[in-house]
C-alpha cells in the first residue's frame, strides 16, 4: 500500500521527458538487433519443445490430467526455451541501457558487447538474474499454452500436435494416384 503515496508518472510525462533528453533516436533502439536475434529462436524452441512434449506425454484431451500435463509441459517448454537463449536477452539488456545508465559499459555492436561481457566475468556473466526470469517465465509459459490448448479443445478446432506425418509408402500412394488421375 505504501507504494501508492509516490506520484508515478504518466506515459505522456514519460513520452515528453524523453523528447529533450539528450538521447538520439539510435540510441533509443539499441538491443533492438540483439531483441530480433534471440527472441526468434526462443519462440521457435519453445513450440518445437512444447510440440515434441505433447505429441509424446500428452495425454488425451478427454483425460482430467489434460490441463496440469498442459501446464507442466507448457512450464518445460517455457524453461527450455528462456535457458537456452538467455543469453542473448542478458545482451540486449545490457545494450539497451548504453545512452541510459552512465555507470553501464558502452556497447559499439553485438560482438563488442560478446567480448566485453565476457571478459568481465566468463560464461557466468551471461546467465545473471537466470533464476529469476525463470520464476517469471515458467507460469506464463504454462499458462499460455494451457489456454491456449483448453480454448483449441473448447472451440473444436484441430490440435496439430497430435497429428502424425503420413509414412513413405501412403506418400508414394497418392503420387500414384495422382499421376493415374492425370492419364
Amino acid at each position: 500500500i505504501w507504494f501508492f503515496f509516490f506520484k508515478q508518472k504518466t506515459a505522456y510525462e514519460m513520452q515528453r521527458g524523453l523528447v529533450g533528453s539528450e538521447m538520439c533516436i539510435r540510441d533509443r533502439y539499441k538491443g533492438w538487433c540483439m531483441t530480433m536475434i534471440g527472441i526468434v529462436p526462443y519462440i521457435g524452441i519453445q513450440l518445437s519443445v512444447f510440440d515434441w512434449s505433447a505429441s509424446n506425454l500428452m495425454p488425451n484431451k478427454g483425460s482430467k490430467w489434460f490441463d496440469i500435463a498442459n501446464l507442466l509441459i507448457g512450464g518445460w517448454a517455457g524453461f527450455v526455451g528462456a535457458g537456452l537463449t538467455y543469453p542473448s536477452d542478458v545482451m540486449r539488456r545490457r545494450m539497451q541501457l548504453c545512452g541510459i545508465d552512465k555507470t553501464a559499459p558502452n556497447y559499439t555492436s553485438i560482438p563488442d558487447c560478446l567480448v566485453k561481457m565476457y571478459k568481465e566475468g566468463g560464461v557466468k556473466t551471461f546467465f545473471k538474474g537466470f533464476v529469476a526470469s525463470q520464476v517469471k517465465i515458467v507460469p506464463a509459459a504454462a499458462l499460455m499454452f494451457m489456454i491456449n490448448e483448453r480454448l483449441k479443445k473448447a472451440f473444436g478446432t484441430v490440435s496439430y500436435t497430435h497429428l502424425t506425418l503420413p509414412t513413405k509408402a501412403q506418400v508414394q500412394i497418392s503420387v500414384v494416384a495422382v499421376s493415374l488421375k492425370k492419364k
